[in-house]
C-alpha cells in the first residue's frame, strides 16, 4: 500500500513539474511574441467594469502594443489628440472597435484624424468602445454623452448589431450581446464566465487550447448548413427602434444628429463560404448585400425636413479598397483619413449654418439635408 501510494505521489509530482514547466515556457513565449503577460493582454489594461456597459476605458492610462500607443483621457475616452475644450465647436463620436481605433495608434485612428482635419477651433470626443452596438449608445447617449454638451453627435453603427443574425438568445434588450462583452473587453469579473475561460485569461496552456477552440468555430457553420444568407427581420426591427432612439437622444440634448452607415471591406467576404466568430449565422459571402440592407435601415431614419439630423450616405458609394482596412473591416489609417474627411466636410457645411456662441450652437434658419 506505502508502495503504491509513494509510486503514484511520484508520478504526480512528475506530471505537475511537466505541466508547470509547459506553462511557464508558454508564459515566456507569449511574452516575448506579445510583449506582455498573458494576465496582463491589451484590454484588460485598457478597460474597467461598468454597471450597465459592461466595460469602460479606464481613466488616464497609457498603454504601448508593439510600436502602438493607445491611451485614454480623464473622461473614459480614447485620446483623439486635442484636450476637450468649452470653447470650442464639440464633437461626439460614438461606435464600436472601429471608432476606438482597433489596431491602431492614437493619431491614426479615424477620430483623430477627424479632430487634426477639423482643426483647432473643434473638439472631437472618441466614446467609442469595442463591440459597443446601438443599445450601449443609447446609455452613452442618456447618461454619459450630455454632460459634454457636444453640439455633433457622430454615431457610427452597424456592424455589432447585425452580428446578432439569427441569434436566438439575443432578447429585446441585447442579451446576449452584452453577456458576450465580458469576454470581448476583459473586464476582471466572474459574471458571464466559464471557469475555463477565466483560466485562459492567466494560464499559456488554457490560453493556447481557448485559441484553437476559437479558430475550430470560425467556421463552425460551414458544414452544418446553419449558414444564413437571409435578412432576420426582428433583429432589423430592433436595430431601427434602437436608431431613432438615438436619434431622439441627441435631440433633446440640441445637437445635430449625423448617422454613419457601417462600412466593411467586402473583398475580404465576396466568394468565401463559412462564418465568422464575430458574425456566426451569417454566410460570408453573403454579407455585402445584407449589410447593404441593414445600412439602408439607417438612411430612413431621417426625414428630408430634418433640419437636426442627417445621414452620410455617401460613405456607402465611396470606392474602398482593401488598403483602407488593416483586417475584415477595421480602417487603416489611409482608409480611417478618407473616412474622416467625408465627415469634416459635412459637419463643416452644416457649421456654416449655425453661428456659434460658447457651449451652443445657434440656428440661423431652418434647413433641409439630403
Amino acid at each position: 500500500m506505502k508502495h503504491t501510494i509513494k509510486l503514484i505521489s511520484i508520478n504526480l509530482f512528475i506530471i505537475c513539474l511537466f505541466i508547470g514547466t509547459i506553462e511557464l515556457c508558454g508564459q515566456l513565449i507569449f511574452y516575448i511574441v506579445k510583449g506582455y503577460p498573458v494576465y496582463s493582454s491589451i484590454h484588460r489594461r485598457l478597460f474597467e467594469l461598468h454597471p450597465y456597459l459592461v466595460g469602460r476605458p479606464k481613466n488616464n492610462v497609457a498603454v504601448t502594443h508593439g510600436n502602438k500607443i493607445i491611451t485614454s483621457t480623464g473622461e473614459h475616452t480614447r485620446n483623439t489628440g486635442k484636450p476637450f475644450s468649452d470653447n470650442t465647436i464639440k464633437v461626439a463620436v460614438l461606435g464600436g472597435s472601429t471608432t476606438f481605433g482597433t489596431g491602431l495608434s492614437d493619431l491614426d485612428t479615424w477620430p483623430a484624424l477627424l479632430q487634426s482635419t477639423l482643426g483647432e477651433n473643434y473638439s472631437v470626443i472618441n466614446y467609442g468602445v469595442p463591440g459597443y452596438s446601438t443599445v450601449e449608445a443609447i446609455i452613452q447617449l442618456a447618461l454619459i454623452v450630455p454632460e459634454t454638451k457636444p453640439d455633433f453627435v457622430v454615431m457610427y453603427e452597424g456592424w455589432n448589431d447585425i452580428r446578432n443574425y439569427h441569434d436566438t438568445n439575443l432578447g429585446s434588450d441585447y442579451l446576449s450581446h452584452g453577456m458576450m462583452q465580458y469576454k470581448s473587453l476583459q473586464v476582471p469579473v466572474w459574471t458571464g464566465h466559464t471557469i475555463f475561460e477565466r483560466l485562459s485569461e492567466i494560464s499559456a496552456i488554457m490560453h493556447f487550447i481557448d485559441k484553437r477552440l476559437d479558430h475550430r468555430t470560425d467556421r463552425r457553420f460551414a458544414s452544418g448548413g446553419m449558414d444564413s444568407r437571409d435578412p432576420d427581420p426582428y433583429v432589423d426591427r430592433l436595430y431601427e427602434r434602437n436608431l431613432n432612439t438615438m436619434k431622439i437622444l441627441v435631440k433633446n440634448m440640441h445637437a445635430y444628429a449625423l448617422f454613419v452607415p457601417q462600412i466593411l471591406n467586402y473583398s475580404d467576404f465576396k466568394g468565401k463560404t463559412g462564418s465568422r466568430v464575430w458574425t456566426p449565422h451569417i454566410e460570408d459571402d453573403a454579407m455585402p448585400a445584407l449589410l447593404d440592407k441593414f445600412n439602408g435601415k439607417m438612411c430612413a431614419v431621417c426625414r428630408e425636413n430634418d433640419g437636426d439630423c442627417a445621414v452620410l450616405k455617401e460613405v456607402t458609394v465611396e470606392h474602398w479598397e482593401a488598403d483602407d482596412f488593416v483586417d475584415d473591416g477595421h480602417f487603416s489609417r489611409k482608409g480611417g483619413n478618407k473616412f474622416a474627411h467625408m465627415i469634416a466636410n459635412r459637419i463643416q457645411q452644416t457649421a456654416k449654418q449655425y453661428t456659434y456662441h460658447p457651449q451652443k450652437l445657434i440656428h440661423h434658419k431652418a434647413h433641409n439635408n439630403t
